[in-house]
């Protein structure tokens, strides 16, 4: 994940969310005499959250709601529209928000899997924080 942003929070109990993903085919899906840059269908997808619930977890907090998901700067295909993402940011006792999960639901769960993808949280952007 190369950026991730939220904001608000627990506050006001909703949260906006955006990330970037680069994603490709790996080894193991290519066989020997298809390995190439083209065959691995290297892409990216923009991932925001606006207005998405926010609920306390162990050591942070969830942000759950409806996903915008972009691909190589377009649409994303029809199929993976109208699915929801569930975030999970937590840190520890030095940095409060430094690690992401994002868990997709319903049809982008088809392109992404179900398993969460691990992040590192890069900016937060709160409300009276300064920054």
């Amino acid at each position: 994940m190369a950026h991730s942003t939220h904001t608000d929070g627990e506050e006001s109990g909703t949260a906006d969310f955006s990330a970037a993903v680069t994603m490709e085919l790996s080894d193991f899906s290519l066989s020997g005499s298809n390995i190439s840059a083209s065959a691995r269908m290297q892409h990216t997808h923009n991932i925001t959250v606006e207005g998405g619930t926010v609920m306390p977890i162990t050591g942070g907090f969830e942000v759950t709601g409806p996903v915008t998901i972009t691909k190589d700067g377009g649409p994303a295909p029809t199929a993976i529209q109208g699915s929801t993402l569930v975030i999970d940011i937590t840190g520890g006792t030095l940095v409060t928000f430094s690690n992401i999960t994002l868990t997709f639901e319903n049809g982008a769960a088809n392109h992404f899997g179900s398993e969460p993808l691990h992040g590192v949280v890069r900016k937060t952007d709160r409300p009276g924080d300064g920054r």
